[in-house]
């Protein structure tokens, strides 16, 4: 068997300043398509782990006192809840293998694409994660049916569904996820109709906004007490509905809804090992982390399942 990869020429040897262009190249197209990365708004714990099992605790809260203190008794204590969530870091990661050959033929052009084409695969990947774990929470409303399987074309999101999800979140006393709002997370199609069934005046675009500071990545408005974002990555749920009609799972998030841990040694970066062939003819350019998404408090997330009338229906 040929020896192709006994001897490898580490990344060692390549030029210090295309590394650094090519990670920072990476990081800025991974940054555009990631709601989720760390420090993000819409993650409300990270964690940091040592070990392949990350640790989030969360304290219920305590009941509120009504009865009055009684003069010269002492006050009974109470218990604090806590419970852990354990979240399991995973190995994510993906790799472009370039060739010198095709660095010539693309005329200088292969490096800036591969940056750009890595770097948005990583956002996307994590983007896509972090919803398929909004996406499976546990609390659902279904726009007028009983099941998702028995949605029709017209089963679309409503202002009063948007209503029902904020009072979910109030009633269970979940706090907002940012300073202005709640958050609601939601495919394109989802946005479009509910901008069509909007009241005047209920729907507040961006650009009206009297503190732009506070915008946060792909935001499109404000609604009913949630902050907009709109999200390509959103699954849509091909056939999911009655015949063929396509679902979609929108997202609507309190604090706590979300959480992510990271390994310390090996978060989420772009990786670049230079040649590892006997001519120096291959590189290998790429994602790699170790890390995980998870729901923290249950109550925080809800979601309404809906059809759309931009769907293939």
């Amino acid at each position: 068997m040929a020896d192709l990869f006994t001897v490898l020429t580490d990344k060692g040897v390549l030029d210090a300043s295309q590394i650094e262009v090519w990670k920072e190249g990476v990081i800025l197209a991974a940054a555009e398509m990631n709601h989720f990365g760390p420090g993000s708004t819409l993650v409300s714990q990270t964690k940091k782990a040592e070990a392949s099992i990350a640790t989030f605790l969360k304290f219920a809260q305590l009941t509120g006192g009504t009865t009055a203190l009684t003069d010269g008794e002492e006050v009974a204590s109470v218990a604090v809840v806590d419970t852990e969530i354990n979240l399991t870091l995973a190995e994510q990661g993906n790799v472009v293998t370039t060739t010198s050959l095709a660095k010539v033929i693309a005329g200088g052009r292969l490096d800036p694409a591969v940056a750009e084409l890595v770097g948005k695969n990583m956002g996307t990947s994590m983007d896509k994660l972090a919803i398929a774990v909004l996406e499976a929470g546990t609390n659902e409303l279904i726009v007028t049916q009983s099941a998702e399987s028995s949605l029709t074309s017209s089963d679309k999101i409503t202002t009063a569904y948007v209503e029902k999800a904020y009072n979910k979140l109030r009633r269970a006393s979940i706090q907002p996820l940012v300073g202005t709002g709640y958050v609601a997370l939601m495919h394109p199609d989802i946005v479009s109709d509910l901008r069509n069934v909007a009241a005047a005046g209920d729907w507040v675009d961006v650009a009206k906004y009297s503190n732009l500071q506070l915008v946060l990545q792909n935001e499109v408005g404000f609604f009913k007490g949630f902050k907009i974002i709109e999200d390509a990555n959103v699954t849509i749920n091909t056939d999911a509905g009655s015949t063929t009609t396509d679902t979609y799972h929108s997202m609507f998030m309190g604090y706590n809804a979300l959480g992510y841990a990271e390994s310390v040694s090996n978060p989420p970066h772009p990786t670049l090992v230079g040649e590892t062939d006997k001519l120096n003819r291959f590189a290998h350019f790429g994602w790699y982390g170790v890390f995980k998404y998870g729901i923290i408090e249950q109550n925080a997330i809800w979601v309404v399942t809906s059809a759309s009338s931009f769907g293939s229906n």
